[in-house]
């Protein structure tokens, strides 16, 4: 194609723009924001597939992961291993070249002068994790400045928060108003997209004089990071790690397994880790908003081509004439072609507009901080104008084949082709409608789900549960707790009480399922396990003696804990339902079980209650009494005036603990944090499922339109021999209703069968009913047939003596 042709092209793809303006703004806008859509995905997508990319030595870093079985069915895994396993797998293993540990301590009260703040993101680590990682440093130097006990590198921005625009460099940073650490270093903020989440990083000599035993097996709370000598090299060192359990670990059995993690899979393939301070992605996630993405392109697309196929007949006699004069197939294929390339070109421009305006929005419901900088980002601007191409040369290809395929004798006499034209046009609206109700019952089903693990909460009550923090920090020296109340509990629960809208008061030593983790072997068990193989992972809690009352327990056998019993803070446990399933007792009050090394009578029985997400089985759990000195205390508010009494709540903090900001959270909110990804999934969808439907009735009023402008003269005959309003109207919406129907119909099954799979995740979940497949069609066909009705309604309202007159 030479210059004068493509020249002679544009001009005739400008001119016929410039006549059908209508159809071509249709088209322009309907590919604008499919293409807006797919190219935020793209850069949500290339996001996930760079985390811990950047990292030079990315393909050869593993992380340790310690997996354990369920005795209720499935395994967790852990980011966290034993504190000597670094340097036991460099020693034994010839593959593992380098080594480094990473501990981290959420929760860190940290002090400078005047400014002092609670950090959750703390960790102490060897000085060999910035020789494994990337991490550029701005001053100091880690080799030298991570060896002694008490040296601290800290972040670009927290070095702003806590120093100003002054020099950090051997300043103090006091942490739980107990150890004072020195800046030795300050490191550039980490980005985005990777795993690791520190501002503060101590070196781990420092753990050692905080407390922390050195040579404890016992202790799993560091991740082990490893770099091997290739990237072949994951599966030999995985298949000896059995060996290596029971060479240094002989007490855990084969239920537990040590597995070294690929650093490129830890963000998106591997869900089931626990531990990480950063919140996971899914690949899952990643194949479906790309099928999504696709989904609206192509009903953007499908608008263009029912466009282009249904006026077929407007140009037929053109394309006739041409062809009558000589003009080849493939002229009029390339002029097409080229129309429709130039048309979606101008779509992305408009797509580069939207996608700018929608990705703040995009960035707090992905929770990414995603940019769309063009003269910065070429391969965007390439990945962008590659697929405008390939849209406008796939979209444009059939009706350019089809228009080019008229043959002038047969257009000449009347026969345009508009029946295999329909027919075409009829399939692509059925899909349309197709997509369009399919991502509407998918986000109804996700939003049940969400109210159902939002609000019924099986076996107590969190919706007015207060928690206040008195965590000075978390504690590293095994068995100690920190407490910011230092034994005042039992006055600071007495004042909170004589609030009238608190009606219960207890404490507890953590919230969601994260108690203390006891492996408990046959021997620690009266009677043994039914399974003799097999420990049994259970999730311990110390709680107070109203603890009961204030989260709304309900007792199934026994007693739970009373002051009137001496022994209960020594020796009594109560567990839970599963806890008496898994141990295979029938009368459990009165059995001993050996927890850490002490052997506990149960004394009591609670109902199964639900305090970790609902993807994850109840776990077998016991509770030993432990009153204050755990890491919140629980308030049971009735609701009357909640801002007075959280105000009331706050004096007396300040008064009693006046060294600790107060921190509050509800349970309930505490649980939701768990659905984040869900909630932003339905979320997500319910953007989609709008812009979609959207799209699809943009196409179905330019295609109404059309229909109508066909049937002129059919309306102003009707009109003159007596057809009311309503029955044209009727009769130009009855196609598209069936159409319509036809797509509702093959779309619930393939939810159905879709979110079946999406609930399975769900250990408690909703069952998916009819009711929401008429929600979802309901919405689709008002939408729809309010466009094409309106379309209707115009034709029938027309003059029918100028129906008549059209030509």
């Amino acid at each position: 194609m030479n210059n004068d042709m493509l020249k002679t092209y544009l001009h005739i793809a400008f001119r016929n723009l410039r006549r059908h303006r209508g159809y071509a703004a249709i088209n322009i806008v309907g590919l604008a924001v499919g293409l807006a859509a797919c190219l935020l995905i793209l850069l949500f997508i290339q996001g996930e597939l760079r985390y811990d990319a950047y990292h030079a030595k990315a393909d050869r870093i593993v992380r340790m992961t310690r997996y354990a079985n369920w005795a209720s069915g499935g395994r967790a895994g852990w980011a966290l291993t034993p504190l000597q396993m670094a340097a036991a797998l460099k020693e034994d293993y010839p593959e593992v070249t380098q080594v480094a540990r990473l501990s981290m301590e959420p929760n860190k009260l940290v002090q400078a002068g005047d400014n002092r703040f609670f950090e959750e993101k703390v960790g102490f680590a060897d000085p060999e994790l910035f020789d494994l990682f990337d991490l550029p440093v701005i001053a100091g130097e880690p080799a030298v400045g991570l060896r002694e006990p008490f040296t601290l590198f800290i972040s670009e921005s927290m070095s702003k928060k806590y120093f100003g625009d002054s020099d950090p460099i051997s300043k103090e940073l006091l942490i739980d108003n107990t150890y004072t650490f020195v800046v030795t270093g300050v490191f550039v903020d980490l980005p985005k997209n990777t795993h690791l989440g520190f501002d503060f990083l101590g070196s781990f000599e420092s753990l050692f004089g905080m407390g922390v035993e050195r040579d404890r097996w016992d202790r799993r709370n560091v991740s082990t990071y490893a770099l091997i000598s290739s990237s072949d090299a994951v599966d030999p060192l995985a298949a000896k790690m059995p060996a290596f359990r029971e060479r240094y670990m002989p007490d855990l059995d084969d239920s537990n397994a040590f597995v070294p993690t690929p650093l490129l899979d830890l963000h998106l393939r591997a869900p089931d880790i626990r531990g990480d301070v950063r919140p996971k992605g899914d690949i899952r996630y990643v194949w479906l908003f790309s099928a999504i993405a696709m989904l609206i392109l192509g009903i953007a697309c499908i608008n263009y081509l029912n466009l282009a196929t249904a006026s077929a007949s407007k140009k037929a006699r053109e394309i006739a004439v041409r062809k009558a004069v000589g003009a080849l197939r493939h002229q009029l294929i390339a002029q097409f072609l080229v129309e429709s390339v130039l048309l979606t070109l101008m779509s992305l421009v408009g797509a580069w507009v939207l996608a700018s305006l929608a990705l703040p929005l995009f960035n707090g419901l992905m929770l990414r901080d995603l940019s769309l900088e063009l003269s910065r980002d070429p391969e965007i601007i390439g990945m962008s104008l590659g697929l405008a191409l390939f849209v406008g040369i796939g979209a444009g290809s059939y009706p350019a084949f089809f228009l080019a395929s008229f043959e002038p004798e047969r257009v000449l006499k009347g026969n345009t082709g508009q029946r295999r034209s329909l027919g075409v046009s009829k399939g692509l609206v059925v899909f349309q409608f197709f997509v369009s109700v399919s991502l509407i019952a998918a986000t109804v089903v996700i939003y049940n789900q969400m109210q159902l693990v939002r609000n019924d909460r099986p076996g107590f009550a969190d919706s007015q549960i207060l928690a206040v923090s008195t965590r000075g920090g978390t504690a590293v020296a095994a068995g100690s707790l920190e407490n910011a109340l230092d034994g005042r509990y039992d006055t600071f629960r007495s004042e909170l009480m004589g609030i009238s809208a608190i009606e219960y008061v207890a404490s507890a030593s953590s919230l969601l399922q994260e108690g203390a983790i006891s492996m408990i072997s046959p021997e620690e068990v009266e009677g043994g396990i039914p399974d003799e193989q097999t420990s049994v992972v259970a999730y311990g809690f110390f709680v107070d003696y109203d603890y009961l009352e204030t989260m709304g327990l309900q007792l199934v056998s026994g007693r739970f804990f009373g002051q009137a019993f001496s022994a209960d803070a020594e020796q009594s446990i109560v567990v839970n339902e599963t806890m008496v399933k898994t141990m295979g007792w029938e009368s459990p009050v009165g059995k001993w079980i050996e927890v850490f090394g002490t052997r506990f009578n149960v004394i009591g029985v609670v109902k199964d209650y639900h305090n970790n997400s609902y993807r994850d089985p109840i776990h077998p759990q016991y509770f030993s009494v432990r009153p204050g000195a755990s890491n919140f205390v629980l308030a049971k508010i009735s609701g009357r005036d909640l801002p007075q009494t959280l105000a009331s709540i706050e004096r007396i903090w300040n008064r009693m603990a006046p060294a600790q900001p107060f921190r509050y959270s509800f349970v309930d909110e505490e649980f939701a944090a768990l659905y984040r990804a869900d909630i932003r999934l339905g979320q997500l969808l319910g953007s989609f499922a709008l812009l979609a439907i959207l799209v699809a009735c943009l196409g179905l009023f330019g295609l109404a339109s059309f229909t109508a402008e066909q049937r002129t003269k059919e309306i102003g005959i009707r009109k003159i021999l007596g057809a009311a309003v309503s029955n044209i109207v009727v009769l130009l919406s009855r196609d598209f209703f069936w159409l319509m129907l036809v797509g509702f119909v093959l779309a619930c099954p393939a939810v159905y069968l879709g979110m079946q799979r999406w609930l399975d995740g769900f250990v408690y979940r909703i069952d998916i009913t009819w009711h929401v497949f008429v929600l979802a069609g309901s919405i689709a066909m008002l939408l729809a047939l309010g466009t094409v009705g309106y379309q209707a309604l115009r034709a029938a309202l027309a003059d029918p003596v100028r129906s008549l007159r059209y030509e």
